[in-house]
């Protein structure tokens, strides 16, 4: 063996610290880091998800709505008592409609006796009740003699 061979072992032990790659700690510290950016990431995803839900949940309530008011204009013109019964069918059959409000209306000030129209209002709930939607129109009455 030569003598610049011991030289060239020697110094491969003594240099162990200039190999390439990462220490234990330096890939624990990266782990918590990029735990922390997605735990982040994740709670906008959730909070996203939520209301995403309940939006969806806020157009078929209001689709309901606009359904149970299509009906009545297709139909109309429409009585008072008219209005009610299409209005409490739906209630009691699919519980589309949580609850609806007729006024009768007249366009003329002066003559109270004659019904234009009606101010309908349909409320449908979602989320077990908890919210709802309102949807108010006028529908035609056909001017009928009001009682």
């Amino acid at each position: 063996m030569k003598h610049g061979d011991n030289i060239r072992s020697s110094n491969r032990s003594k240099n162990c610290s200039d190999e390439y790659g990462f220490t234990l700690i330096e890939i624990m510290v990266s782990l918590t880091v990029l735990s922390i950016i997605l735990a982040s990431f994740l709670s906008f995803f959730t909070t996203s998800f939520i209301h995403v839900y309940s939006l969806g949940r806020n157009t078929n309530a209001m689709a309901r709505a606009t359904a149970q008011m299509e009906l009545l204009i297709a139909n109309s013109p429409l009585t008072f008592d008219e209005i009610n019964d299409i209005l409490e069918k739906n209630v009691v059959d699919s519980s589309t409609v949580l609850d609806f409000h007729v006024d009768p209306v007249s366009m003329n000030p002066y003559l109270t006796s004659i019904v234009d129209g009606h101010i309908v209002t349909i409320v449908v709930g979602y989320n077990n009740s908890e919210r709802n939607v309102q949807l108010t129109s006028f529908i035609d009455g056909g001017f009928v003699m009001n009682e």
